[in-house]
């Protein structure tokens, strides 16, 4: 049991820390390609996003995760993910 646990969290973490990596080489990249203003645009974009994401869920994405993972059988199948 305590094997799997400390599994997870090296997956998680690992998974985390490439993640941020990446992110970091992407931003790098755009800055020297696009310019302090391509940057700029490019997060006032993101967060326009990410903010219409939240409005357009009420914030319920956790809960609509849980909804869809409650379904069973046929129904769980047939529902679009989003």
């Amino acid at each position: 049991m305590m094997r799997e646990l400390v599994k997870a969290v090296l997956k998680t973490g690992s998974g985390s820390g490439i993640s941020l990596l990446l992110g970091v080489i992407t931003m790098k990249v755009m800055a020297v390609v696009l310019g302090p203003s391509g940057v700029g645009l490019y997060s006032l974009l993101r967060q326009n996003m990410f903010s219409t994401i939240s409005l357009g869920t009420l914030g319920g994405t956790v809960a609509l995760i849980q909804g869809l993972a409650s379904l069973k059988g046929q129904t769980r199948d047939a529902t679009p993910i989003l």
